[in-house]
């Protein structure tokens, strides 16, 4: 029930963020500061940890692998397409296979702490 109900409430926090941000973008209001963003973003897990910890955590994993990946699909991007506002797309966008690898170990990672 926990493992449903916490994966479902993540999935559905990332959709939900991912549509706000590709509203902005898609209406050419473009994004310069993350600072707001991860505010909220880091409240909202940071809820999830005062409940139980390791749910907290495999949330904030979980939305982690999601995000990028939404938000592309939101603006018709590519599937693995990063940005160039923010510090880790610009950081990252060098090492493509680093950024997918990452990509994949938190999806797995999550899942498994949402498992055990």
């Amino acid at each position: 029930m926990i493992l449903g109900l916490g994966i479902g409430i993540t999935i559905a926090f990332t959709i939900m963020t991912a549509v706000i941000d590709a509203e902005h973008v898609n209406n050419k209001e473009w994004i310069f500061n993350h600072r707001s963003r991860w505010l909220q973003r880091f409240c909202f897990f940071s809820v999830y940890c005062l409940i139980d910890f390791k749910l907290g955590l495999a949330s904030g994993l979980l939305f982690s692998a999601l995000f990028d990946q939404v938000f592309n699909y939101f603006t018709n991007k590519p599937f693995w397409y990063l940005g160039t506002t923010a510090l880790w797309d610009k950081v990252i966008s060098k090492y493509r296979w680093v950024y997918i690898f990452v990509k994949i170990f938190l999806l797995v990672f999550s899942l498994y702490l949402f498992i055990n």
